[in-house]
């Protein structure tokens, strides 16, 4: 199995994606899968976690942010990091658009805050890393990545020591 093939798998969390949302999604005018159309797609999916119309739930438990299904992320607004990459990367791959699962650190003030983002592959065969938590959406210095996976159930038997 190909990288394009592995990451657009629905795993246990992924899998239980929000249909209404990604229906939204899909009205997004589409002509190339770009920075630009992914950009496109992480605005609608970060409304959902507007405090000014939903109460947010957020948590810095690791279990909390990672293990949890997209559909129940939405449902309680819980906006984690790990929570939000899971959101985007169901929607993304149930679009055909491989996504990956990023587990890193940012460590602008403190160099063992874990932090999740993803990596989508573009049509021009690149893979460009998001994070729906920054304003432009993109990483920069401080971002340092650790692993991928596809869904967070990988790490499940070792999530307490990362």
């Amino acid at each position: 199995m190909n990288d394009r093939e592995k990451f657009l798998q629905l795993g246990k969390y992924t899998g239980d994606y929000p249909e209404w949302l990604v229906e939204k999604a899909k009205k997004v005018d589409k002509t190339v899968v770009d920075e630009k159309y992914i950009k496109k797609i992480l605005r609608i999916i970060a409304a959902e976690f507007d405090p000014d119309k939903y109460k947010i739930y957020k948590s810095s438990d690791i279990r909390e942010s990672r293990l949890i299904a997209a559909r129940q992320i939405i449902e309680k607004h819980q906006s984690t990091c790990g929570s939000r990459a899971t959101v985007v990367a169901s929607v993304l791959r149930k679009l055909g658009i491989p996504t990956k699962l990023i587990h890193g650190r940012y460590i602008e003030s403190n160099p063992e805050m874990r932090h999740a983002w993803n990596e989508v592959l573009l049509d021009n065969g690149k893979w460009v890393p998001f994070d729906i938590f920054g304003k432009k959406r993109g990483i920069g210095k401080y971002h340092k990545k650790e692993f991928e996976v596809v869904d967070w159930e990988d790490i499940e038997d070792r999530i307490d020591s990362i």
